[in-house]
């Protein structure tokens, strides 16, 4: 690997990695890194919500409503739909961009703002969480309040074997 004048990283004196680099690589990279995940969470959120659905017709009684979620269920739902949506939205974009930037190099310039959109994933699930989960959030304040109280607690040091000298 070299580097042209811009910094960038060049392949050109390997000719068959710099061809699989440039041109078999990125589309394998989208169908691995996103597109697959993507199927698989999907997939998975829509057999999660037949399995609670299925769930609640056995367990319910006649009489009550089988349409009606109760709060963890509907909460556990919407996390995980909130969830692949960020991925989606993030990562889809980018990948994308990787792909076509090859063949069209005009959109070469928005790499910088594509990645730092795509990185915003890695960061975002706790705010999903905090959006979307009154109990995550409740648990979360009260973790924080009872660092927030433990730090305000004088400490008085224990003379330890350690700490004590001989007269």
């Amino acid at each position: 690997m070299n580097e042209d004048d811009n910094g960038i990283c060049i392949t050109t004196s390997n000719t068959i990695y710099n061809k699989f680099l440039t041109i078999i690589w990125p589309p394998i990279r989208t169908i691995v890194v996103c597109i697959i995940p993507a199927v698989i969470m999907i997939t998975t959120n829509i057999l999660l919500w037949r399995r609670i659905r299925e769930s609640k017709r056995r367990v319910a009684p006649r009489s009550s409503n089988p349409h009606h979620s109760t709060s963890t269920e509907t909460m556990l739902i919407f996390i995980t739909i909130s969830n692949v949506l960020a991925f989606i939205l993030t990562q889809i974009p980018f990948h994308i961009y990787t792909t076509i930037v090859r063949y069209k190099s005009s959109i070469d310039h928005i790499r910088t703002p594509m990645l730092l959109w795509s990185s915003v994933y890695f960061g975002i699930g706790f705010y999903i969480y905090c959006l979307t989960s009154p109990y995550f959030r409740s648990k979360f304040l009260l973790t924080v309040h009872w660092c927030l109280k433990k730090r305000r607690r004088i400490r008085v040091p224990l003379n330890t074997i350690s700490q004590r000298t001989l007269n």
